[in-house]
């Protein structure tokens, strides 16, 4: 019996030591998977916000090549459908999405005094399927879009579902510099399943990255408690080992931090590139205007005569 009982305490000790393992196992298992997706939703979530931005850039550029005055003349109703400034602007929608193949659509839209918002002109030919002509009613409007009639802020919404798909779109209102109202404002729509599949892309490097280095991590610890209790003997081997595993962490930690430092440097190049676009338009826009208004003032001199006599008498005197 007492040779008995010392096998069965023995089986015992071993079913307890493994259960001990595994127990051990287990939170770490927990730690390491709740790590895991803790950081690939930081950074989707930093891909995704990045993503934001450079939409917002995107149509604040197209916002900033929209002529107001062309804006201003549009009715929002069937009297502008053969307007030139209503062609106008169609054409140069239908310019800049064809230049941007991610994006979907492009168009103003306006409100009422009653609320109803409507469609000024959007990028698809005439007669199309998915033309919104002049004065068509957005019944279905997101309220993020509607918001920015009254906070007059630029920003980005979505993903939104209307009759025309899911998007997430970039809107940008249209302010009267003299009165300060929003007389438009200027949406990009991107498809829903685009925008996540871009999102997914630029966030697989770094997801796996991370991922990579947890599992190594996970690995190598797990490593060196079992080569702890198996033997002495086998110390020469875990030392070994442990070069090379530290060697392909601090690639990976390397790699990782490289990546996201390349991935920062071009949102900031992006950034001052479409910044600089935007501040050389303005300036070729400010160059129009006084140039125009020096050759109305030519003008005025030139079949003026008593004026160019009074400024040269009124120099004279000056002098």
């Amino acid at each position: 019996m007492s040779v008995l009982r010392t096998i069965i305490d023995k089986v015992d000790l071993r079913i307890s030591l493994k259960l001990a393992e595994r127990i051990w196992f287990l939170p770490v298992c927990v730690a390491v998977l709740t790590v895991g997706m803790l950081c690939t939703w930081l950074i989707v979530s930093k891909v995704d916000s990045t993503m934001e931005a450079e939409l917002v850039v995107q149509t604040q550029l197209v916002t900033s090549a929209v002529n107001i005055d062309r804006v201003k003349s549009l009715s929002g109703s069937e009297a502008d459908l053969n307007s030139p400034a209503y062609l106008q602007l169609k054409k140069q929608f239908a310019q800049t999405k064809k230049a941007n193949p991610k994006c979907r659509f492009i168009y103003l839209i306006g409100r009422k005094p009653d609320g109803a918002v409507f469609f000024f002109v959007d990028n698809e030919p005439v007669g199309a399927e998915n033309e919104s002509p002049a004065g068509m009613l957005y019944d279905d409007v997101p309220n993020g879009i509607r918001q920015v009639f009254d906070t007059k802020k630029a920003n980005t919404h979505g993903p939104y579902t209307d009759q025309w798909g899911t998007f997430i779109s970039g809107v940008v209102p249209i302010i009267d510099r003299n009165t300060g109202e929003t007389i438009a404002i200027l949406c990009m729509d991107i498809d829903a399943k685009t925008w996540k599949w871009d999102v997914a892309v630029a966030s697989a490097l770094p997801v796996g990255l991370m991922l990579t280095l947890l599992i190594v991590l996970v690995s190598g610890i797990t490593m060196v408690i079992h080569l702890d209790k198996i033997n002495v003997s086998v110390r020469p081997v875990q030392r070994r080992l442990m070069v090379p595993l530290a060697v392909v962490l601090l690639m990976l930690v390397g790699g990782f931090v490289t990546v996201m430092v390349i991935d920062q440097q071009k949102e900031l190049n992006q950034s001052s590139r479409r910044k600089m676009e935007a501040v050389s338009y303005d300036l070729k826009e400010s160059i129009k205007t006084q140039s125009q208004l020096l050759s109305a003032l030519e003008n005025v001199l030139h079949y003026e005569v008593d004026l160019i006599d009074a400024l040269k008498h009124g120099t004279e005197n000056a002098c």
